[in-house]
């Protein structure tokens, strides 16, 4: 039997799995919550400059207990929100199209050599 150890489960996994438990537990108040954040500064991204959409650990947590009774799902702070707003207008025939993918893996590597620092 092939078992999975926890950092290897898919992130969709995880999502469609605490949105089923959310539904089943809603009539007993229970909130199950899944936070799908964007950029936050932490050892894991090497500390990326903050700044409107970058939070750091503590400012991304604060905001996001705001967000705690909203529903199953939420990036966890409103800029991140308006970000995946955003995002979702992007038709995926052109977000998951080789140009389009190597246009921001470009952008996305500039900015991190950029804007990230090592501590």
């Amino acid at each position: 039997m092939y078992s999975r150890s926890p950092e290897q489960i898919h992130p969709a996994f995880v999502c469609t799995f605490s949105k089923a438990l959310q539904e089943e537990y809603r009539a007993k108040e229970v909130i199950i919550q899944v936070l799908t954040p964007y950029a936050v500064s932490t050892a894991m991204t090497k500390y990326l400059n903050t700044n409107v959409i970058t939070k750091t650990a503590d400012e991304f947590v604060q905001e996001s207990l705001n967000y705690v009774t909203i529903g199953g799902e939420t990036c966890g702070c409103l800029a991140h929100e308006i970000l995946a707003g955003f995002l979702s207008l992007i038709p995926a025939w052109a977000f998951y199209s080789g140009a389009f993918q190597r246009l921001l893996l470009t952008h996305y590597v500039a900015y991190l050599k950029l804007n990230t620092k090592v501590r």
